[in-house]
């Protein structure tokens, strides 16, 4: 009889967790679609934007367009993912559930580090990059920048001043699929 109990109090613990990371698995499915629409949406206008400009470069050391009350720096491309993705000014971890932000630095500076979320319609697709590929980023003046990522390496999660070690142009990071560790792109211009 006791055995009956245990063996029950197993089966229903076994099928709570196996409800629960369902519950998980959708809930990233949801946010990945989620991000991918409002990234879609702002690309489209932000590209407008950028064409409305038609070159004007600014003073400011950050050139930015506001959409919806969010500010962009521009749209990095990654031809060989086919992907395109707006870049917000600023990161904070809920703007980050949208588009990439910028972490630091500049374009102008040659500093740009750039974070985004590991989400399939962000940066979940860049384990596939590899070194040679080119990475494109189309400021909010008009200015096509063209990056080769030279560089790939693994970080430990909270170890992010790493990510602002050496001298590169472009440096592009994400997170692991287990959220241990960071994924992180090292680029020339």
């Amino acid at each position: 009889m006791r055995i009956k109990k245990i063996y029950f109090s197993f089966i229903t613990i076994g099928i709570i967790f196996i409800f629960l990371s369902i519950v998980l698995l959708a809930y990233n499915i949801w946010m990945d679609s989620k991000a991918d629409y409002e990234a879609n949406k702002v690309k489209l206008q932000l590209e407008e934007e950028i064409d409305l400009k038609n070159g004007e470069i600014e003073d400011e050391e950050i050139n930015t367009i506001e959409i919806n009350g969010k500010y962009y720096i521009g749209i990095i491309k990654f031809p060989s993912l086919n992907t395109q993705l707006p870049v917000m000014k600023e990161w904070d971890d809920k703007l980050s559930k949208i588009t990439p932000c910028r972490y630091k630095g500049s374009v102008k500076e040659n500093s740009l580090i750039i974070a985004g979320h590991d989400y399939k319609s962000q940066f979940g697709k860049l384990f596939s990059l590899s070194i040679g590929d080119q990475v494109l980023f189309k400021d909010t003046g008009g200015m096509n920048y063209i990056y080769t990522i030279s560089k790939t390496e693994t970080i430990d999660e909270y170890d992010l001043e790493k990510i602002d070690e050496g001298e590169w142009d472009l440096t592009l990071f994400t997170c692991t699929i287990d959220g241990k560790k960071r994924l992180v792109y090292r680029c020339k211009l």
